[in-house]
This record gives C-alpha cells, sequence and structure tokens, in this order.
C-alpha cells in the first residue's frame, strides 16, 4: 500500500507579526522617578474594593526614558495568593517594546512585608529580564494603608534601578536628617556626594 505525501498548504501556517500601537502620545504618558510615583501610578488603576479583600498581581511597563507604556494584570487570585506565571509578565513587556518593568502586587491581610515566596518569586522574574534584557526595576506590595518597595529596602540587589538618590550639593548644608528611613545607599558622580548612614532610627545624608 503506497503512503502519499501530504502537501504542505501554506495557507494553513500561521503568520505571527509583531507591532505595538500606542493611542496616547510619549509626553502624555506619566514619567516616574521614585517608589513613591510608582505607587501613586498603580494606586489610580488598581481596584479599591478589591485591595483588602483577593490578591493581584500586576506589571508596569516603561520605556527608556521610565515613562508609562501601560499596566497589564497578570493574575488574580484569593485572600492568600496568586499564580504568576512568569512567561505572561515578559510576553506583554516584549509585545509593548518595553524597556524595564515593574512588578506590583497587594496583600488583602494589609501586612507589607514581603514573604520568602514573595522573595523567591522577585528572583525569578528578575532573572528572567536579566536574560531578555529588560530588567526589573523594583517590585511594590500595596496595601490599603501603605506600600513595601523592593528596591528601597535592597531586596533587588545587581539590577539596575532608576529611582533618584537623596541629592546634596558637597556646596549645601552637609547634615540632613530623615526619621524613620532605614536603609543606605551611596554613589558619586560629577556633581554629587551621596553618602547615606542608617541606623534603626534615623538616616542621615553627609
Amino acid at each position: 500500500m503506497e503512503t502519499q505525501e501530504r502537501k504542505i498548504d501554506l495557507y494553513e501556517v500561521a503568520e505571527i507579526k509583531l507591532g505595538y500601537s500606542a493611542k496616547v502620545k510619549s509626553s502624555q504618558r506619566p514619567r516616574v522617578a521614585s517608589s513613591r510615583q510608582v505607587h501613586e501610578v498603580f494606586a489610580k488603576v488598581w481596584d479599591q474594593e478589591r485591595i483588602g479583600f483577593a490578591e493581584d498581581f500586576k506589571v508596569m511597563l516603561l520605556s527608556r526614558a521610565n515613562r508609562v507604556l501601560g499596566i497589564v494584570t497578570i493574575s488574580s487570585g484569593g485572600t492568600a495568593g496568586t499564580v504568576v506565571d512568569v512567561k505572561l509578565v515578559f510576553a506583554a513587556a516584549i509585545k509593548a517594546n518595553a524597556s524595564s518593568v515593574i512588578l506590583a502586587h497587594n496583600h488583602p491581610s494589609g501586612n507589607l512585608m514581603p514573604s520568602e515566596q514573595d522573595k523567591r518569586l522577585t528572583q525569578r522574574i528578575k532573572e528572567a529580564g536579566r536574560i531578555l534584557d529588560v530588567p526589573v526595576l523594583d517590585h511594590l506590595i500595596l496595601a490599603e494603608e501603605g506600600f513595601y518597595s523592593f528596591a528601597d529596602y535592597g531586596e533587588l540587589e545587581g539590577s539596575s534601578s532608576f529611582f533618584s538618590f537623596h541629592e546634596l550639593s558637597v556646596s549645601e548644608n552637609p547634615w540632613k536628617l530623615f526619621v524613620g528611613i532605614h536603609y543606605c545607599k551611596i554613589a558619586i558622580d560629577s556633581r554629587f556626594l551621596y553618602i547615606g548612614i542608617s541606623t534603626n532610627e534615623h538616616f542621615m545624608i553627609l
């Protein structure tokens, strides 16, 4: 019995095209430069009736100038958690031609501290972003009464960050006191010297 080879019908082969069409001009998109600004943008789009009820995971897509291209919901879960598919995070980022991303999810319990599971997931997504050259700049945990920033607390070591240091010109008064900030950042450029000393109660810029 002869076997007949089936000819390939080219019309049955799917053609994939990549493109992104934005309806908002670049100059009209909000630009974020700190975790507080990121929180403000997320808070405006988050369903406030769900933030204390069920957990959602969202991703902010950023241009190279840190302007917000959009926010996409990756998953929605229950009161104790939600399942995040890392592939979907970067499928959205690549589709929008994003240069970087910021992660966010809420804790319905109101507890702002990240769990070990939160930390492991963040590291997985950060590593995938490193390979794809789409860095994770921060991961925010939102609750009804505040937010937690992984970047602010040094939980994203090794990744690039857009967050500005507390700027103090060397010609200005070299002592400024900030109460309730518990992290330290050091950087030097041609104009500014940033040195932070952290204690349990104070953060002092030298």
